[in-house]
């Protein structure tokens, strides 16, 4: 509903031209239509009569808040250049405090370097250094800011290769990691074959190969949770320190997974043992590939050669597929998930969480032997989060 308000303005000092008397000052009359809200907002019923049109000028800023402007950004002044460490646990490295000491590679996707870092009052550390291309950069094929945000979000865990911090050179952003003395598990397995003439692979235990095979299920379980895939990934691509740790690196979001693997055909022949059959047919890639890939990784780190043909790829016919058996020598360890991991049908593959369940349960199992009914039941449980100390396991058997 809205009211009317008549206001007469005598315009003493107006005059009007079409006035047949030009001389005299001219009144004049207007009304103005305004909601009741807005035109009654601030006056009681007593002082309606007192009020006019409403004025157009936008309101001035009250001063406190100019003051607490003011307050924020004199506290803030000094968050560009500060130690990122000492807030989100992120360290933030002076590009000159990076010395590049040899380039490693120069591909499509990344340039990566092997450099130290000298910073005050530390040790000089020697580090991984990796950025992407010029070219990634400009045309953005690959999320590359995004990608370090979920590698620095990550937890430390054994399997995955430690990230030091990041370091900004004008558009340019650093990821740097933990700089292992380490071969390639493909270079391990193939030394072994060369030092066991005639019984390839047979150097590994049952123990080690379980040991190995959970630590890099959990670590790309991890990966996994965070929207992180791995294409390509292969004995090449995982890492094997002294201590004989397996590390997982250079893997990629799982909106770019597709994009990674249009590049590594490009770059080489692919077959099964690469990739799984709808990356090389459809180029579509998925959590279930990674589990084909870890499925021809466990195999090679079991028998020391790869499953597959290697000038098979796409889709097998019948005529070409072939038993797989599992080698004799880790009959201990036999494990039908890993045959699972390669059906033809992604959907049917179990999950990388079902197939290290299925790997520590084996463990568990082969511990015992044959004498299963000796075994302490407090040792098969292990509190959510917990962590078992030597003490508690004297109370346990203290209890018994």
């Amino acid at each position: 509903m809205f009211y009317s308000v008549e206001q007469k303005c005598h315009a003493s000092k107006v005059k009007n031209p079409e006035s047949p008397n030009f001389n005299e000052a001219t009144s004049f009359t207007y009304e103005v239509a305004l909601p009741r809200s807005s035109f009654f907002s601030d006056c009681g019923p007593e002082e309606k009569h007192c009020l006019g049109p409403p004025k157009l000028e936008l309101p001035q800023l009250p001063y406190a808040t100019q003051m607490v402007c003011d307050s924020f950004a004199a506290n803030t002044e000094g968050v560009y250049y500060s130690d990122l460490k000492e807030t989100s646990g992120v360290r933030l490295f002076n590009y000159k405090e990076l010395c590049i000491i040899m380039s490693l590679k120069v591909g499509k996707i990344h340039n990566r370097w092997m450099a130290s870092i000298t910073v005050p009052n530390e040790p000089t550390k020697c580090v991984f250094v990796s950025t992407v291309t010029d070219q990634i950069l400009r045309t953005r094929e690959i999320q590359w800011d995004e990608y370090v945000k979920r590698v620095l979000e990550l937890p430390e865990i054994g399997s995955i290769v430690n990230t030091e911090g990041i370091c900004i050179d004008g558009a340019k952003l650093y990821l740097i990691q933990e700089h292992l003395t380490c071969v390639t598990f493909e270079s391990n397995i193939r030394s072994n074959q060369q030092q066991e003439t005639g019984s390839v692979g047979h150097e590994y235990s049952s123990a080690d190969v379980k040991r190995w095979t959970v630590d890099i299920l959990k670590g790309l379980e991890l990966i996994h949770s965070y929207g992180l895939l791995h294409p390509g990934l292969s004995s090449r691509k995982i890492l094997f320190t002294d201590q004989k740790i397996p590390k997982l690196y250079d893997f990629c979001l799982a909106e770019d997974a597709s994009h990674k693997v249009l590049l590594m055909k490009e770059k080489m022949v692919c077959s099964r043992n690469q990739l799984a059959p709808e990356a090389l047919s459809r180029n579509e890639y998925s959590t279930a590939s990674d589990v084909w890939s870890v499925a021809v990784m466990i195999w090679e780190l079991l028998t020391g050669s790869l499953p597959f043909p290697s000038d098979i790829g796409g889709t097998l016919n019948k005529s070409e597929q072939r038993r797989i058996d599992w080698p004799i020598k880790h009959n201990d360890i036999r494990n039908e998930r890993v045959m699972d991991c390669w059906q033809e049908e992604f959907s049917l593959r179990p999950s990388m969480r079902q197939l290290r369940l299925s790997f520590e349960e084996n463990v568990s199992s082969t511990k015992t032997g044959n004498n299963s009914g000796d075994m302490n039941t407090f040792d098969m449980y292990v509190p959510m989060k917990g962590i078992i100390t030597t003490d508690d396991t004297n109370k346990k058997s203290n209890s018994v």
